[in-house]
Protein backbone atom coordinates (compact mmCIF):
# COMPACT_ATOMS: atom_id res chain seq x y z
CA UNK A 1 0.00 0.00 0.00
CA UNK A 2 1.00 3.30 -0.74
CA UNK A 3 0.65 6.49 1.43
CA UNK A 4 0.44 10.19 0.50
CA UNK A 5 -1.71 12.80 2.21
CA UNK A 6 -5.18 11.68 2.52
CA UNK A 7 -5.19 9.51 -0.41
CA UNK A 8 -3.35 5.70 -0.95
CA UNK A 9 -3.31 3.36 -3.74
CA UNK A 10 -5.04 -0.43 -3.92
CA UNK A 11 -2.31 -2.83 -4.70
CA UNK A 12 -5.65 -4.71 -6.91
CA UNK A 13 -9.53 -4.64 -7.88
CA UNK A 14 -9.47 -7.44 -5.28
CA UNK A 15 -8.07 -5.50 -2.69
CA UNK A 16 -10.83 -2.82 -3.51
CA UNK A 17 -13.54 -5.27 -3.30
CA UNK A 18 -12.48 -6.87 -0.54
CA UNK A 19 -12.79 -3.23 1.52
CA UNK A 20 -16.33 -2.88 -0.24
CA UNK A 21 -17.72 -6.18 0.60
CA UNK A 22 -16.26 -5.57 4.43
CA UNK A 23 -18.00 -1.70 4.56
CA UNK A 24 -21.14 -3.76 3.82
CA UNK A 25 -21.12 -6.05 5.75
CA UNK A 26 -20.23 -4.27 8.70
CA UNK A 27 -23.00 -1.58 7.60
CA UNK A 28 -25.53 -4.42 7.52
CA UNK A 29 -24.82 -5.69 10.99
CA UNK A 30 -25.00 -2.37 11.97
CA UNK A 31 -28.55 -2.07 10.58
CA UNK A 32 -27.59 1.02 8.85
CA UNK A 33 -28.79 1.48 4.79
CA UNK A 34 -26.62 3.04 2.76
CA UNK A 35 -28.13 6.52 2.66
CA UNK A 36 -27.74 6.32 6.51
CA UNK A 37 -23.99 5.65 6.36
CA UNK A 38 -23.87 8.12 3.65
CA UNK A 39 -25.02 11.17 5.24
CA UNK A 40 -23.13 10.29 8.47
CA UNK A 41 -20.00 9.90 7.12
CA UNK A 42 -20.46 13.09 4.70
CA UNK A 43 -20.48 11.36 1.18
CA UNK A 44 -23.22 10.55 -1.33
CA UNK A 45 -25.34 7.54 -1.01
CA UNK A 46 -23.99 6.58 -4.68
CA UNK A 47 -20.73 7.08 -3.44
CA UNK A 48 -21.00 4.42 -0.50
CA UNK A 49 -22.89 1.97 -3.18
CA UNK A 50 -19.47 2.37 -5.81
CA UNK A 51 -17.08 1.57 -2.67
CA UNK A 52 -19.34 -1.58 -1.64
CA UNK A 53 -19.33 -2.78 -5.03
CA UNK A 54 -15.38 -2.38 -5.45
CA UNK A 55 -16.01 0.48 -8.39
CA UNK A 56 -14.20 3.57 -6.72
CA UNK A 57 -11.39 3.63 -4.28
CA UNK A 58 -12.38 5.90 -0.97
CA UNK A 59 -9.49 8.40 -0.02
CA UNK A 60 -7.88 7.60 3.75
CA UNK A 61 -9.81 10.19 5.04
CA UNK A 62 -13.28 9.05 3.67
CA UNK A 63 -12.03 5.83 5.08
CA UNK A 64 -11.25 7.15 8.18
CA UNK A 65 -14.98 8.80 8.46
CA UNK A 66 -16.50 5.21 7.32
CA UNK A 67 -14.79 3.34 10.06
CA UNK A 68 -15.87 6.41 12.59
CA UNK A 69 -19.58 6.05 11.33
CA UNK A 70 -19.34 2.39 11.82
CA UNK A 71 -17.63 2.05 15.56
CA UNK A 72 -14.53 0.23 14.15
CA UNK A 73 -11.07 1.22 13.30
CA UNK A 74 -9.93 1.79 9.71
CA UNK A 75 -7.54 -1.20 9.88
CA UNK A 76 -10.51 -3.83 10.23
CA UNK A 77 -10.79 -3.22 6.22
CA UNK A 78 -7.64 -4.71 5.57
CA UNK A 79 -7.74 -7.68 7.57
CA UNK A 80 -8.65 -11.14 5.80
CA UNK A 81 -11.86 -11.82 7.80
CA UNK A 82 -14.42 -9.76 9.97
CA UNK A 83 -15.37 -11.50 13.16
CA UNK A 84 -18.91 -11.79 13.35
CA UNK A 85 -18.73 -9.55 16.81
CA UNK A 86 -15.75 -7.13 16.24
CA UNK A 87 -13.15 -6.71 19.48
CA UNK A 88 -15.12 -5.22 21.94
CA UNK A 89 -18.71 -5.01 20.78
CA UNK A 90 -20.79 -4.21 23.29
CA UNK A 91 -24.42 -2.76 23.42
CA UNK A 92 -23.33 0.79 23.42
CA UNK A 93 -21.27 -0.20 19.79
CA UNK A 94 -24.61 -1.23 19.04
CA UNK A 95 -26.19 1.73 20.10
CA UNK A 96 -23.23 4.31 18.54
CA UNK A 97 -23.77 2.96 14.77
CA UNK A 98 -27.06 4.88 15.36
CA UNK A 99 -25.85 8.09 16.12
CA UNK A 100 -24.78 10.67 14.26
CA UNK A 101 -20.98 11.77 14.04
CA UNK A 102 -21.81 14.98 16.17
CA UNK A 103 -24.03 13.32 19.21
CA UNK A 104 -21.27 10.06 19.18
CA UNK A 105 -18.49 13.27 19.53
CA UNK A 106 -21.33 15.30 22.56
CA UNK A 107 -21.07 11.40 24.14
CA UNK A 108 -17.53 11.19 23.86
CA UNK A 109 -17.22 14.43 25.87
CA UNK A 110 -19.68 13.58 28.23
CA UNK A 111 -17.84 10.37 29.07
CA UNK A 112 -14.37 11.84 29.39
CA UNK A 113 -15.54 14.75 31.72
CA UNK A 114 -17.24 11.87 33.90
CA UNK A 115 -14.20 10.17 33.93
CA UNK A 116 -11.99 12.88 34.66
CA UNK A 117 -14.33 13.45 37.90
CA UNK A 118 -14.15 9.92 38.65
CA UNK A 119 -10.35 10.08 38.90
CA UNK A 120 -10.30 13.35 41.30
Amino acid sequence: MVTTLNTFRYDSEVERDHIGQKIRLIRQKRRLSQRQLALYAGVSPSYIAYIERGDRSPSLTTLKRIAHCLGVTPDIFFQEKVDAKPEGENKLAELFGHLKPEEIRFIEKVVEAYLQLRRR
